[in-house]
């Protein structure tokens, strides 16, 4: 069972919440100016702890604003070494080499993301649907289930016992009560923090950490009485020094398969560009 959840209380906390805001505001608006120079300026005025002004530290604070553009490319095993072969020192003829694959369908690019952000901050950027699925079962009266069998086979032929055994199995599978549940996010996730390189102008220390989580189908038991959720998942978390505006061969890994393990004929290879913009 899939949803996608979006939930907006704004409107709720601004009128249950207002009195409160008021009366906090007066108390904490000093410590919020003085401790934190990226929050907003509650000594300007406004409720709920918004003025509508900028403080005047950040005011002062010369930021570099970056676009991180990311693609996520899923390719043969034996193509992918090919290419890194050819252009592992040439990332943009690399690129230029997937996207004409691509256009033929002979590579396909699963996942793309572009984030604006400031240096120095962590930012993150989601595309996710809830999958909530049962985890723990509580089994059925076992007498009214034995009842069940026996007036059932007293009326037909007998049967081995084992028949009855999986007979029995088959019917408290049916009857089990779901009493615990998990959330899984299916989608694509990214985490990227971007420093600025004093010592080298021109360069960012990169922390990028993206995440492909995909429902691939399902096991079951029972004849189907009880499924469990498959999910497979591409996951990365690196650091690295990156040059403005230049692509980045950032890993390739292994695809994982509906049936379990490793798919090793397929392969995800992950690019970055961090540029400044401002």
């Amino acid at each position: 069972m899939g949803t996608i959840k979006s939930t907006v209380l704004w409107g709720a906390f601004v009128c249950c919440g207002w009195a409160w805001g008021q009366d906090a505001e007066l108390k904490t608006a000093g410590n919020q100016a003085s401790n934190d120079p990226f929050a907003d300026d509650t000594t300007l005025g406004g409720g709920l702890g918004y003025s509508g002004g900028i403080s005047p530290e950040r005011k002062d604070r010369v930021t570099a604003t970056l676009l991180i553009r990311s693609e996520i490319y899923e390719i043969s095993a034996l193509k992918a070494v090919e290419l890194l072969d050819e252009y592992e020192e040439d990332v943009v003829a690399l690129r230029a080499a997937l996207l004409k694959l691509a256009a033929k369908k002979e590579v396909e690019l699963v996942d793309t993301c572009a984030l604006r952000a400031d240096a120095g901050i962590t930012a993150s950027a989601e595309g996710i649907a809830e999958t909530i699925y049962p985890t723990e079962y509580e089994p059925p009266e076992v007498p009214r289930i034995l009842a069940s069998i026996t007036q059932e086979e007293a009326a037909s032929e007998p049967v081995p016992g084992k028949d009855i055994a999986l007979r029995f199995l088959q019917e408290v599978a049916n009857d089990a009560t779901p009493t615990a549940f998990e959330t899984r996010n299916t989608g694509s996730t990214t985490e990227t923090e971007v420093r600025t390189v004093e010592a080298e102008e021109g360069t960012w220390d990169v922390r990028w950490a993206p995440e492909m989580v995909q429902l691939a189908g399902e096991s079951s038991w029972q004849d189907g009485a009880l499924t469990m959720p498959i999910f497979t998942s591409s996951r990365l978390n690196s650091s690295f020094r990156v040059k403005d505006g230049a692509w980045t061969l950032t890993g390739m890994m292994a695809v994982g398969r509906v049936e379990g393990g490793i798919d090793a004929e397929k392969k995800r290879i992950f690019l970055l560009r961090v540029k400044r913009v401002r």
